[in-house]
């Protein structure tokens, strides 16, 4: 992967370039800043642009994908903020590859849909595509209230023989899987022409150094570098490497197993002592356990895996094994060579056997939905080999159960007080 140069001359980006005006509606990733990259992952044909999303100083990158259609204009995938800088690079492809003309929300989730309205609004011809099962908590609004109105967003149908991009694009939907408060959708996409599967939130792989675009600012990973409030913030690039493998296990698993949680009074105690008092980098209500930590990173780096979250709340819910089965199953049919997740690194190489691999996981759940469904999913077992885990715990794309403890805990709580749909494994009352 290379960065883009479609155009010879960049100009000079400023303050106001990178500002995002509508940061409110989710007040994530530094506010309204949002630097942007843009890279080039096939040439002349399929780019990526990332940015920075998170909370708490949890930072990671968030990114969307341009298709260079092969009649002339570019296909969208998962917008994200249109800053000055992100519509400028954008247009610079527009000038090459002629305009936008289908913008693709793939998800339900806020993290992606929030950003819609606001880029739509910038390209006012392109044609807007959503995944069904749209919904939004408190208050299920329509789409038009994101932004859209007086345009309609039409929804993305099984079948990619009925989308005008059909022809070079496949897609399958993942879902409805109930939740609860709403289901979990997620489209798929294949660029037929390149071998590149495009996915949102169901894969991602992590690398041992930062990305690029959470190294503009380092200092969220520098604050993260530390064990303890009293240590002082230093910028080295190991201090970098040690922030940005700490901030990928909160972003995993929440509250890591290695991290504990220090209490309100000696907190402030702490902060008081530090170095940096009163600085808000010196206010530091955890502390790392010796190197536990990297043994945790060392269990998922390098793997093209699915989200703890995504494994431990979502795809293991009643019914949810079968239905990723099929994805799987029709996913695994088509021929790429590359995949390109929302998240973390990207492009990775990737057959469809491996692919399918990184889903073994839900095996278990299925076996229990083949009793309970009269056999259907046994499709598994003939999909899916049996498998058991091996000493690190991550064979068939499962995270190992002491990495999870905090959020199974979590979801124990969750679904023992009905604010959860019923996992699969568990009985039917």
């Amino acid at each position: 992967m290379c960065k883009s140069s479609v155009a010879a001359a960049k100009p000079r980006t400023s303050a106001a370039d990178t500002r995002y005006g509508w940061w409110f509606a989710e007040p994530l990733a530094g506010l309204a800043n949002r630097k942007t990259l843009r890279y080039e992952v096939v040439p002349r044909t399929i780019w990526t642009f990332e940015q920075l999303q998170g909370t708490l100083g949890v930072l990671v990158n968030i990114r969307m994908t341009v298709v260079a259609l092969k009649d002339g204009g570019l296909w969208v995938h998962a917008p994200v903020a249109p800053t000055v800088e992100c519509v400028r690079l954008l247009r610079e492809l527009e000038a090459s590859y002629g305009d936008v003309k289908y913008i693709v929300l793939p998800t339900y989730a806020v993290e992606h849909k929030v950003y819609l309205g606001p880029f739509a609004r910038q390209f006012k011809t392109a044609e807007v595509w959503v995944s069904p099962y749209q919904w939004s908590y408190p208050v299920n609004l329509p789409l038009g209230w994101l932004g859209l109105f007086p345009r309609r967003a039409s929804i993305l149908p099984p079948s990619a023989s009925d989308v005008p991009w059909g022809a070079e694009l496949d897609h399958a939907i993942l879902g409805p899987i109930s939740l609860g408060l709403g289901p979990f959708v997620e489209v798929a996409f294949n660029h037929k022409a390149s071998g590149t599967l495009i996915v949102t939130d169901s894969l991602v792989k992590i690398s041992s150094k930062p990305m690029e675009i959470c190294q503009v600012d380092p200092y969220p990973l520098l604050y993260h570098a530390r064990s303890n409030a009293e240590q002082p913030i230093t910028d080295t690039a190991q201090e970098r490497i040690r922030g940005w493998q700490k901030t990928v296990l909160f972003a995993f698993y929440l509250r890591p197993v290695p991290v504990d949680l220090v209490k309100t009074i000696p907190t402030f105690q702490n902060w008081f002592k530090a170095p940096t008092f009163p600085k808000v980098d010196a206010f530091f209500p955890f502390e790392w356990n010796g190197d536990e930590w990297k043994k945790a990173f060392d269990r998922i780096e390098g793997k093209l895996l699915v989200p703890p979250i995504l494994q431990n709340f979502v795809l293991n819910r009643r019914g949810g094994p079968q239905q990723v089965t099929d994805w799987v199953d029709k996913i695994a049919r088509w021929k790429f060579k590359r995949v390109i997740p929302a998240h973390f690194s990207a492009p990775v190489d990737v057959t469809p056997q491996q692919f399918r691999n990184c889903f073994r996981f839900l095996q278990e759940d299925g076996r229990a939905q083949a009793v309970a469904s009269g056999g259907r999913a046994s499709l598994l077992a003939n999909i899916w080999p049996k498998m058991g885990m091996n000493k690190s715990g991550m064979k068939g794309g499962a995270l190992p159960e002491a990495d999870m403890a905090y959020l199974k805990a979590f979801d124990n709580f969750f679904v023992k007080q009905g604010l959860s749909r019923p996992r699969e494994k568990d009985p039917i009352q």
